[in-house]
């Protein structure tokens, strides 16, 4: 029999991004055998905990999130540790070198692709 891994993709937002970065993921490994766990709009420490526990039961759990809010992408990382659980999180290295480059502070707000402001007011005008 074949191992299978309990994979536990975390967001604190619709969960597309992690979903899509999964399946270039797996789509370099010709023998992973798992059971797809996602979580969208995780956004508190209690929900957190509570995949967590969930995971921890679990043979041969991983973790990949995408959590924007960097107190709780540690809490996450840190519990996730704790627990012996491998966990990795795909965007915060990404967006601290990118501050870092633009000489700007990221926003870390979630779903900040799906942010309803003046310029997709103006790309629907121009529909």
């Amino acid at each position: 029999m074949k191992n299978s891994h309990q994979v536990y993709l975390i967001s604190d937002s619709t969960g597309e991004t992690i979903d899509r970065i999964f399946m270039a993921l797996k789509a370099q490994f010709n023998n992973f055998n798992y059971e797809l766990n996602q979580f969208s709009f995780t956004r508190t420490e209690n929900q957190i905990l509570t995949i967590l526990n969930d995971a921890r039961n679990q043979e041969s759990p991983i973790i990949l999130y995408t959590v924007v809010n960097s107190k709780l992408a540690k809490f996450l990382s840190d519990e996730a540790n704790k627990k012996k659980i491998p966990c990795f999180g795909v965007l915060g290295d990404l967006i601290l070198s990118f501050s870092k480059l633009l000489n700007q502070k990221a926003s870390h707000q979630p779903s900040g692709q799906h942010a309803l402001n003046d310029e997709y007011y103006k790309r629907i005008s121009a529909i």
